[in-house]
């Protein structure tokens, strides 16, 4: 058994489905398991828990019912969350702080610097897409922070250049064991995409692109995994095109990738993007992918065009249609990227990305 002495506090929103969620739990997870550190996860809403944490690891709720509280109301609330937070990172008493997620990282690192605790923070998303206000009040907090964890070089760049963060570090997302299936030769005619149903995921290109080429793959179905503000309107528009037989939003199941390993293809059609979990998920379990190739690059970190997938520029209808035709007339070439991808499980592990935020951690721990 081991000595446990230091302590390392997770924090996060809530415990959803989301790719944040799942790379923070699984590094927590794998922390807990493999390392001589104790590990605490704090989530400010008071009832989550999407994805299962190790039972030695201590969870504490902050109680807050974030799902009924508008977007103004948070950041009115704001001062409530410091007051919260900080009695309770005084109560744990960590030797260092993990945030992901903009309005974690900046409760955090207010409390952490007042309390004198180390805290790491994680840029998860696209930086350029905050808002004005955002930006503001990330170029005056987030260098307050000991080290920052970015999700490819141009990301880093930004951040250092536009934010002045310290001990800047890229870090990709892992991909766990449990995510990944046992590979499918034979595809079903089927396509998915998985994400939250909001305008960054664009999905609304997406069943316009498949609604144009529908007709000439009448075996091929369209699959949209997840929920959101925008599930009626997309049903609206799926109804318009005529495409209720053709194209479907299941909500959002578990480990929805693994179970749908046979799906011929997974296509990614978002605006922007930090690092797409769903993507390397997809890649993975030898699902042949389409992805909009982000500003930022960490798509093409995964992606080279025509080699193990193909990219199409964020927002271009006709591009991804055209794309989308060109993969389902040659479904040899698309299991060729497959069987490309195979090696991703090994080169994206947990246990090597894990590694590499354990010696990170190191350094801001006396």
């Amino acid at each position: 058994m081991m000595n446990k002495e230091k302590k390392i506090a997770f924090l996060l929103p809530s415990n959803v489905a989301g790719g944040a969620e799942r790379v923070m739990t699984s590094l927590a997870n794998y922390i807990s398991n493999n390392s001589s550190y104790n590990v605490c996860f704090i989530f400010f809403d008071k009832e989550n828990e999407f994805y299962s944490l190790n039972k030695e690891i201590e969870i504490i709720n902050l109680g807050l019912d974030l799902k009924k509280i508008n977007k103004t109301k948070k950041y009115l609330m704001f001062f409530t969350y410091i007051k919260k937070l900080k009695l309770c990172l005084k109560m744990v008493n960590p030797n260092i702080v993990i945030s992901f997620l903009f309005i974690t990282n900046i409760i955090s690192v207010l409390c952490c610097k007042n309390l004198n605790i180390p805290i790491i923070l994680a840029e998860r998303n696209d930086p350029k897409h905050y808002s004005k206000k955002q930006k503001i009040i990330m170029k005056f907090m987030y260098r307050m922070s000991d080290g920052f964890v970015c999700q490819s070089k141009e990301i880093s760049e930004y951040m250092v250049k536009k934010f002045k963060v310290k001990n800047s570090i890229i870090i990709p997302n892992p991909i766990n064991g449990i995510q990944v299936g046992s590979y499918v030769e034979n595809k079903n005619k089927k396509i998915i995409s998985v994400g939250r149903l909001v305008k960054q995921k664009n999905h609304k290109l997406l069943i316009q692109a498949f609604s144009k080429i529908a007709n000439d793959f009448p075996e091929y179905k369209l699959y949209i995994y997840g929920d959101g503000e925008l599930r009626n309107d997309l049903n609206e528009l799926i109804k318009f095109k005529g495409m209720e037989n053709r194209i479907f939003l299941p909500g959002v199941i578990k480990d929805t990738i693994k179970i749908n390993n046979d799906a011929q293809l997974f296509i990614l059609s978002s605006d922007f993007e930090g690092f797409p979990n769903v993507l390397l998920e997809a890649m993975a379990n030898g699902i042949p992918v389409i992805a909009s190739n982000v500003f930022f690059g960490t798509v093409k970190m995964l992606i080279e065009d025509n080699k193990n997938g193909y990219l199409f520029e964020p927002g271009n209808e006709n591009e991804l249609t055209q794309v989308i035709e060109k993969a389902l007339i040659n479904t040899s070439k698309l299991n060729e990227f497959a069987r490309i991808n195979l090696d991703i499980p090994e080169k994206f592990s947990i246990n090597n990305i894990a590694n590499i935020w354990m010696n990170y951690i190191e350094i801001f721990i006396n």
